[in-house]
């Protein structure tokens, strides 16, 4: 018999001790008992001790914020802390069946891995790596997004050095960090897209500093050049397609430059292309802009004259020599405003206003075929309201009228009045420049 009490010492203290007692028997009888007694005093502090000790980690365990759970090394899991019960229940409702005390962590990560889930499969080879020894430590970010909040996790495995040995498997909500690490990103990238575009423009803008006009270098007291200015006046502030017709020498370029100066895009650069002075297969990438690696030669990413005048004015000067396959992009520029650069997918997009000038005849042009009806707006010289009316009914298909009734409509007009009038006038045009 073995049994655990307390014992005075002679001079009345207590201690404690163990008493094993054995008992000798005779015929059935017990004749004679003797008993060992010994002091545990110094066991029972290193118990004491130990509970403590026990005691102080599970606080210092539960009180932490991270989500930890203590796997041994079959993975069944012996312990978690408060947080981990939290997140548990959160993200099953099934807790503690589903990851709690007791449930073998490789038979529930299964069930999202069987779902080809990348990251459970991930998780569990970094478990099973440093539960083999193959890795003292793993670590991995994941997402994990709740039904109302976007979430991001850092998960790390440690081994620890129990008595059968194990790991201790923690989740970190690294949610803050990340967001401001993907923000952060975000406003580099915007920073190199701007940097890019300034320094773009400033190459631009060297290039063209000699040839800044305003609208003071239109200098006349004609009939004809007032006229002309005071459409002028009448289409700058409107962001319709303009096309500039007249013949070479008459200044196409100081009236688109006069357009540009009176709009509300005056704070940005005008951005001109001249469509006669470059080659037919170079004239897609200079107005769209180009991948590195597009086509041989093509050693740098270039910047699109249409990316480069987003939220500004790209002047089309000598459009009649646009080779006719680029009309059918340059008419989907115009309709939605997207593009793409030579070697590349993804779709942009450009909020420019396009002005184009031209010395040829369009009608003749679009007669020969030379030029796509949709990629040109034109619109009639109207002198007289009443007989500009009848001829615009006349001339235009039902999808120009269907575009005028639209125009009208926006700006708070119908019919053929006089101010329905310069309404058309404002957004339709054409400026002959030579009459």
């Amino acid at each position: 018999m073995r049994t655990e009490t307390t014992l005075r010492r002679e001079d009345g203290t207590p201690f404690p001790a163990e008493v094993t007692g054995t008992f000798y028997r005779e015929k059935g009888e017990v004749t004679r008992i003797t008993a060992l007694a010994r002091n545990i005093t110094e066991r029972k502090q290193m118990e004491e001790g130990l509970r403590q000790s026990k005691e102080f980690n599970q606080s210092v365990l539960m009180s932490l914020p991270d989500h930890i759970a203590v796997l041994d090394r079959e993975g069944n899991i012996l312990t978690v802390n408060d947080s981990w019960i939290k997140f548990a229940r959160e993200n099953d409702g099934n807790f503690p069946d589903g990851v709690g005390p007791g449930v073998n962590y490789f038979k529930t990560c299964p069930k999202a891995a069987d779902k080809d889930d990348e990251t459970a499969l991930e998780a569990l080879d970094g478990i099973q790596a440093v539960l083999d020894d193959s890795s003292e430590y793993f670590e991995m970010e994941y997402p994990c997004d709740s039904s109302t909040v976007k979430r991001w996790f850092l998960m790390t495995v440690s081994p620890f050095r129990g008595l059968k040995g194990g790991v201790i498997v923690a989740h970190i909500d690294i949610t803050p960090r990340k967001m401001a690490e993907l923000e952060l990103r975000r406003a580099y990238n915007e920073i190199g897209h701007l940097k890019n575009q300034i320094e773009a423009e400033s190459v631009y803008l060297q290039e063209e500093i000699k040839l800044e006009h305003n609208f003071e270098n239109i200098i006349g007291q004609s009939q004809a050049l007032k006229y002309v200015l005071h459409r002028v006046e009448m289409v700058a502030t409107q962001d319709s397609t303009v096309i500039l017709l007249g013949e070479t020498g008459t200044g196409k370029d100081l009236f688109a430059r006069a357009l540009h100066q009176l709009s509300p895009r005056n704070k940005r650069p005008l951005v001109k292309v001249n469509c006669a002075a470059l080659p037919g297969e170079l004239i897609e990438s200079e107005l769209f802009g180009r991948e590195k690696g597009a086509f041989t030669g093509a050693t740098t990413t270039q910047v699109g004259r249409f990316e480069l005048a987003n939220q500004s004015t790209l002047f089309l000067d000598e459009i009649g020599e646009l080779p006719l396959e680029l009309q059918a992009k340059l008419l989907r520029v115009l309709e939605s405003g997207e593009f793409e650069r030579l070697g590349s997918p993804r779709a942009l997009h450009s909020n420019a206003r396009i002005i184009t000038a031209t010395n040829r005849d369009i009608e003749e042009e679009v007669r020969k075929k030379t030029v796509q009806r949709g990629s040109v707006v034109s619109a009639e010289d109207f002198s007289d309201y009443d007989t500009a009316a009848a001829r615009a009914n006349r001339r235009h298909s039902v999808a120009d009228r269907s575009f005028c009734s639209t125009l009208l409509k926006e700006n708070g007009e119908t019919g053929s009045s006089p101010k329905s009038h310069q309404v058309l006038h404002a957004n339709l045009t054409s400026l002959p420049l030579a009459r």
